[in-house]
This record gives structure tokens, C-alpha cells and sequence, in this order.
């Protein structure tokens, strides 16, 4: 048996891993436990004589423990993964997500999987389109998510890199007019031309999917859309932005995302 405990909002709080194999280790019961991504990232994992020693933890000796098997544990960090990568994989090779038919048939299909009882260890918010359960609506994963799914580091950098570049030109915008609203717009030239000058160089492709990445991040933009040959997007930045002038990787990105009050 593995314990561990999590501070959150003030309030400790007890978790216990049971049925835990000899050979695997406490730290690869945190790994796990943080994969899970179970209320907490990242979680302090204690041996029972630290369990027994710790102040906090004889401080709050009466709060409540959750119970989890290793065994369930695994099956939910397998399944997200399972869901998540293969999501991902439809979205990386064509900019688009995929509608919630084609991705429910194909887990069905090459995996065994049901997306609707698959979707009960999926955190809320992270996929997005998958609870109306309708085959036409698209299915997209929210940045949380994508941190979590293997394989899209690049785009995950990628938006932060967007996130710097646009908190910094919206932290310098002021209106021409004090009397009529204008909102700041930004473009993928723009942002190309920028990704340049930093050595990287943004693709079309890597284009588009940065586009769709932000159209499930609205606290980021109000708005966007793609030109009429469908070359260049155009988006509107949201005022909701000013929040993560702060965010400078990832980790902080999604800790500022959480505590947003338009998010809980």
C-alpha cells in the first residue's frame, strides 16, 4: 500500500494506492498518480513511516482518504492515453479534429474501445464535443489535454510561444478611437514572421493546427477565421489574455488556466 497526500486550496488532502506489486516504486506510483492527473499535479508520494512522521500529515489525521487500486489506476492512465493519442494522431496529419463518429468507430475498432465509457476517466474539459454523443460534431482536445497526450509537445510549445507573442503586443495595444470598439487582431503572417525571427520556422500545416488549438482556448481569442482560399487565419484576442501575461511555459499556462473563475 502506497499513501500520499495533496495540498489544495488549503485542505489536505489523504489518497491511498492499494494492491501496489512489490516491484513497482513509490516514484513510479507518483508518476502514475500524476498521469492520472487525480485533483492534484504533481503529488508528494510518502512512505508509511514518512506517512506516519509527517506534521501535515498527523496535523489533518482525521481527513478523508480515497482509495484507488493500482490495477484501476493503470487502467485510467491507459485509457486516457488510448483516447488522447489516438485523437491527436487523426488531428496531426490533417489540421483538422475529427468527428466523434470517426474516432468512437475506429476505438471500437482497432482498440476495443467505447468512447462514451471511455469519456467517464476523461477530466472534464478536455475532450471537447465528445459528451453530445452526435457523429457529425467534431472532437478536439483542449490544451490541458494536450499536454497530456504523447506526441504533441511541438504544439504545445508551440502555443506558448503564440501565448508570449500575443499577451506581449496586447499589453502594448491601445485603440485609435476612445468611442468605437476595436478589437486586436493578429494573423498567422504575423505570427510566421515572428516564429522566424526566433528560428523557427511555422509550416502550413503547423499553421492550421496552431488555429484549431486556439479555437478550443477561447480565454485566449473571441474570434477567428481563415481567408477565403484558406491560406492565412485572422483571429480577435480576447481581453481575458491579461491573465496569463505571467505564463511563460506550460506548467504555468495551465495553472493560471485552472484557477481562471471562468473555468471552474
Amino acid at each position: 500500500m502506497t499513501e500520499w497526500m495533496a495540498l489544495i486550496d488549503g485542505t489536505i488532502l489523504h489518497y491511498v494506492v492499494e494492491d501496489v506489486p512489490n516491484d513497482v516504486t513509490a516514484e513510479m506510483v507518483a508518476e502514475t498518480v500524476q498521469q492520472a492527473d487525480l485533483l492534484f499535479d504533481p503529488p508528494t508520494v510518502l512512505s508509511q513511516a514518512d506517512w506516519d512522521d509527517h506534521d501535515k500529515a498527523r496535523a489533518v489525521n482525521a481527513g478523508t482518504r480515497d482509495r484507488i487500486s493500482w490495477t484501476r489506476l493503470r487502467s485510467v492512465v491507459d485509457v486516457r492515453t488510448t483516447v488522447l493519442s489516438t485523437i491527436y494522431s487523426l488531428f496531426g496529419e490533417r489540421g483538422e479534429w475529427p468527428t466523434y463518429q470517426y474516432v468512437d468507430r475506429l476505438l471500437d475498432q482497432e482498440k476495443g474501445l467505447n468512447l462514451v465509457e471511455a469519456m467517464r476517466w476523461m477530466p472534464g474539459g478536455w475532450v471537447l464535443g465528445a459528451d453530445a454523443r452526435r457523429s457529425e460534431e467534431r472532437v478536439s482536445l483542449s490544451v490541458p489535454a494536450l499536454a497530456r497526450t504523447p506526441g504533441a509537445e511541438g504544439d504545445v510549445e508551440r502555443f506558448i510561444r503564440f501565448l508570449r507573442w500575443a499577451v506581449e503586443r496586447d499589453s502594448s495595444y491601445l485603440p485609435l478611437s476612445p468611442t468605437a470598439f476595436e478589437p486586436l487582431i493578429l494573423t498567422s503572417l504575423d505570427f510566421r514572421r515572428h516564429e522566424e525571427t526566433s528560428g523557427h520556422v511555422l509550416s502550413d500545416l503547423e499553421a492550421r493546427r496552431l488555429f484549431e488549438i486556439l479555437q478550443s482556448e477561447p480565454q485566449i481569442i473571441q474570434e477567428g477565421s481563415y481567408d477565403a482560399k484558406g491560406q492565412q487565419w485572422t483571429i480577435a484576442l480576447s481581453d481575458d489574455i491579461r491573465s496569463y501575461r505571467v505564463a511563460r511555459t506550460a506548467d504555468e499556462y495551465l495553472r493560471i488556466r485552472a484557477s481562471s473563475p471562468s473555468r471552474r
